[in-house]
């Protein structure tokens, strides 16, 4: 579950409480555990909300670092890292950045496509880098879906390593697939950063 307000409660509801009274509260062990962390620092993520396909304003990232924005005319982009780096850039070495966006009710499909994606591992695997698009559920959360993931590929050798410039092959992003906040996420993980790595992710009416 993602939260971006400024607050975050967690309520625990019993409807019956005499049955809350004798089954609930006569253990000293925790009904249940719960944890949280910060994510998306905006220094090195951006703003979390993206302009939509169809939208014509623009988000711009705040000076000083972020990834990178913007929309108009049909059309979306989202780059990561910015450019030129600030010095501080490399202020986490685990990082999760989580970007929102929402397609316009006009829009009856999305088509997205991903170049320069330069994250690295000596397995190449999900476990320490990852680029998902996700439909969130109804209920943030619960009965989400991973639309498309992306996973660190093999690492290569320092003298044979090259910026890629092909396109990924997304499916497109059809209208029946959204929830009815036809919210998308685009969330970035990464276990350990050792360089500059990066990508761009275009998006575009279909």
């Amino acid at each position: 579950m993602y939260s971006r307000g400024p607050r975050l409660s967690l309520t625990l509801r019993v409807p019956d409480a005499a049955a809350a009274t004798a089954n609930y509260f006569k253990s000293e062990e925790p009904l249940f555990a719960a944890a949280f962390q910060f994510v998306h620092p905006t220094s090195e993520c951006g703003p979390v909300v993206l302009s939509s396909a169809a939208s014509a304003a623009s988000a711009k990232s705040s000076s000083g670092g972020g990834g990178g924005s913007g929309g108009g005319g049909g059309t979306g982009w989202l780059s990561f890292p910015p450019s030129p780096l600030s010095p501080t850039y490399y202020r986490h070495s685990k990082l999760t950045c989580a970007w929102d966006m929402t397609v316009s009710r006009s829009q009856s499909a999305v088509q997205f496509s991903l170049t320069n994606f330069t994250f690295e591992s000596s397995d190449g695997s999900c476990e320490a880098a990852s680029l998902e698009i996700i439909i969130p559920g109804e209920q943030d959360g619960k009965g989400e879906t991973v639309f498309y993931r992306k996973c660190a590929e093999k690492e290569e050798e320092e003298g044979k390593r090259k910026r890629r410039k092909d396109d990924a092959r997304i499916p497109v992003l059809r209208d029946k697939m959204l929830s009815t906040s036809r919210l998308v996420r685009i969330k970035l993980w990464v276990r350990d950063r050792r360089r500059q790595e990066s990508f761009h992710l275009r998006w575009s009416r279909e």
